[in-house]
């Protein structure tokens, strides 16, 4: 049945007597069924309470090309982890990083031995990035979705902040589906990739929308706002988006002068937005920031768009997280933090069609 496993590496290092190391962890399983046998909660921290991680599940899907990456602010260190998860080595020359939309690339100059990890300093291979730009990397198949850390000097408080989050997969299998614009008659709002808006008056929560595909040379896309009694309160469009472009949305700014978030906090979605062209592929991806406005953390997390809560089906959409769906099936796993920390759950009410 179900069963949580905790691997504390600060054990393990007791355990076995090891020195401080960087490395990785495999899981291996025999005999799996479905989608939802094996799932993973990644815990990154320090013995300073300077050091956040913000992740969802991973799998066993080494891809050609890897998305999302964000490009450091002027305060900032964004330094890539490489986890070679193959038996030999990846030799040297072999991963390399560009501004998304360019086709201009910096390769890495090392080989990378059988299951060894390294670090690559995003500043110091493209210095001239700045967020909100965006990194696409080359990974040729040789790791699974890849971690990053971004380290952030605090001048005001006077310290270090480190955090953890994930790139996502670039697919370059799809292609634009000239049918996604006509859906709105049948699924309304057809795609919707939803996150929340934490509390205004503490968070500031910004959306960077991210090709993810090498079929996107465009992202057609609109942001609507909801109040936490799920009215909707603005619509933000945000145009046909070039692949390379720019363009992040912080929703307090977006508020200012024009209206009001009844509670204080609600969800924003992101969707497709035709008005000026473009096209689509259903691969809606964006990588989601809040920032502590309290204590000066920050957080961040990539994921992607369904189409929920319609009756008529399309491809494999909606998915489902109850009984057999004509998508993915799988359960939410909630972590909760030991004493004094706490946890909340943030639920959002997404709907394509009433």
């Amino acid at each position: 049945g179900a069963a949580a496993i905790v691997l504390d590496s600060q054990e393990i290092r007791h355990r076995f007597n090891l020195a401080p190391f960087t490395g990785q962890l495999f899981i291996h399983v025999l005999n799996p069924r479905g989608h939802d046998v094996v799932k993973y909660a990644l815990d990154t921290y320090g013995d300073a309470p300077t050091v956040l991680s913000c992740t969802h599940d991973a799998n066993a899907w080494p891809s050609e090309l890897y998305a999302g990456l964000p490009a450091p602010q002027s305060d900032e260190r964004v330094i890539l982890w490489i986890q070679n998860s193959h038996p030999c080595t990846i030799p040297a020359r072999a991963i390399s990083m560009n501004v998304m939309g360019s086709s201009q690339g910096v390769t890495f100059p090392d080989a990378i031995p059988p299951f060894g990890s390294i670090a690559i300093d995003v500043g110091t291979f493209l210095p001239k990035v700045q967020w909100p730009q965006q990194i696409e990397i080359n990974a040729g198949k040789y790791c699974v979705r890849p971690r990053y850390e971004v380290v952030r000097t605090d001048q005001t408080k006077k310290m270090t902040r480190q955090r953890i989050a994930h790139v996502n997969v670039e697919r370059s299998d799809l292609k634009i589906d000239e049918t996604i614009p006509d859906l709105g008659n049948l699924l309304g709002k057809t795609y919707i990739l939803p996150a929340p808006i934490l509390p205004l008056d503490r968070y500031r929560s910004i959306v960077l929308p991210t090709p993810m595909s090498t079929a996107q040379t465009n992202l057609p896309v609109a942001l609507r706002l909801y109040d936490a009694a799920g009215h909707e309160v603005l619509e933000h469009r945000m145009g046909c988006l070039p692949r390379h472009h720019d363009s992040a949305a912080e929703v307090g700014a977006l508020l200012n002068g024009h209206a009001k978030l009844a509670g204080g906090f609600g969800h924003m979605e992101l969707m497709y937005d035709f008005t000026d062209g473009g096209g689509a592929d259903g691969w809606l991806h964006a990588l989601f920031r809040y920032e502590d406005k309290t204590s000066g953390h920050v957080a961040e997390t990539s994921f992607g768009a369904h189409i929920f809560n319609t009756v008529l089906t399309y491809k494999d959409e909606p998915q489902s997280y109850a009984g057999r769906p004509p998508g993915l099936s799988t359960r939410l796993f909630l972590r909760l933090g030991p004493a004094p920390l706490d946890a909340f759950c943030h639920l959002i009410y997404a709907a394509s069609m009433p």
